[in-house]
């Protein structure tokens, strides 16, 4: 730290713990009346397992210096030191709100800003790391051992072998062939041209966040918009993934996904501000995908479509394939859950969460791929992961 803090006397500083995460540990430092206070984090015992702390430091000073995420004021061996922000994390219900804040929009907007992003420090740009993060984090996950006889058997009770088979059949039916063909089968098969820009758009790499969960999304009163905090996983993926993985974090960690994964309305709102914030479309122009292909499939008279009939159809479309794109975030957390259960001290049950995370995979791939016999597990809602204080 440079200026006034340097002078200041341990006992002039006050220090509150500031609660809420499973990842590191976080401080409010609080000086004379006069200096604005910091944010002291301490990342968690072992996280750099999963976490490339270089990387996340030096992307946190870049977006920093981009005016997207909070002042970065130094690093120490195992934390960094940012400037604190007056304003509170949401709550997970709070993220369907329309009013009196409407929040979905707000969400919307500051996501599309991240996507638009250029960045050094976050991975080879192009490159979708989700699809190297799965198989790393399962080969960690199924290379653990525990001491304790009984969470060693509820992890062998996950069935980390059937994980596997689902990060590759997702891999099958969500990614695209070198050559740009759709390599899904027919559960999922383009037949509109709505759809085919919906896929393009969606499919981008761009930098996502991929932890956009309420509690990394700050306001205040009198704030126009949020801020979006703790880039740790952030990375180049493509848009989708960001967009569905933050619709299961509307569950929180209590992921009763039944009960609380966006409406069908709630999630057309955030789309639609998504939309909008990517890009702003002259009156009269295509929203964001190849517009040229109406004529191709036949279906459709492109110049008998509203720009509103246009948008709304192209927002459907991008519904339908977002959904999916909640299974690999289900795996995603449910191995991050698994290594956090080895070596996390953080009082949190692990071992449940990720047990219910993979329910709700369950739970969604009969929803959004039409699956059948892929019912959530008897245990779906007996786990209900309280936030830790």
């Amino acid at each position: 730290m440079k200026g006034a803090w340097l002078d200041y006397p341990t006992e002039d500083i006050v220090v509150t713990t500031i609660g809420g995460g499973i990842t590191n540990l976080l401080f409010k430092l609080q000086g004379p009346p006069a200096e604005a206070a910091i944010l002291v984090r301490i990342f968690g015992k072992d996280t750099d397992v999963l976490i490339d702390r270089e990387r996340d430091n030096a992307l946190f000073d870049e977006l920093a210096s981009m005016k997207y995420a909070p002042p970065f004021h130094g690093r120490f061996t195992n934390g960094r030191i940012e400037g604190f922000l007056p304003a509170r994390a949401l709550e997970p219900q709070e993220l369907s709100n329309r009013s009196p804040v409407d929040f979905v929009s707000l969400i919307a907007q500051e996501m599309g800003r991240l996507h638009g992003l250029q960045v050094a420090n976050a991975g080879p740009p192009g490159e979708a790391e989700i699809w190297q993060v799965l198989p790393k984090w399962l080969q960690l996950a199924k290379g653990l051992t525990f001491d304790d006889e009984a969470k060693a058997a509820a992890i062998k009770a996950l069935d980390l072998d059937w994980v596997c088979e689902e990060v590759e059949w997702l891999r099958q039916k969500l990614c695209r062939e070198p050559d740009g063909a759709d390599s899904r089968a027919s559960a999922t098969s383009v037949s509109s041209a709505a759809e085919k820009r919906a896929n393009r758009f969606l499919w981008e790499v761009v930098l996502c966040h991929n932890d956009l969960l309420s509690g990394n999304v700050l306001h205040a009163d009198g704030w126009d918009r949020v801020q979006v905090i703790d880039f740790e996983y952030s990375g180049y993926n493509p848009r989708a993934f960001d967009i569905a993985n933050h619709f299961c974090e509307h569950a929180g960690f209590d992921s009763n996904f039944e009960k609380s994964y966006p409406t069908a309305d709630t999630q057309a709102a955030f789309l639609t501000a998504y939309v909008r914030a990517v890009t702003t479309p002259e009156p009269g122009t295509d929203v964001p995908g190849e517009a040229d292909e109406t004529a191709e499939e036949g279906s459709t008279d492109a110049s008998t479509e509203s720009p509103r009939s246009d948008e709304d159809s192209f927002v459907e479309a991008l519904r339908t394939e977002v959904n999916r794109w909640a299974l690999p975030s289900h795996l995603w957390w449910s191995l991050w859950a698994v290594v956090q259960a080895r070596y996390s001290p953080i009082e949190f049950d692990f071992v449940g969460y990720a047990r219910l995370r993979l329910a709700g995979y369950r739970l969604h791939k009969k929803a959004f791929f039409g699956i059948e016999g892929e019912k959530p597990a008897e245990d779906f809602f007996e786990f209900r992961g309280q936030k830790p204080s």
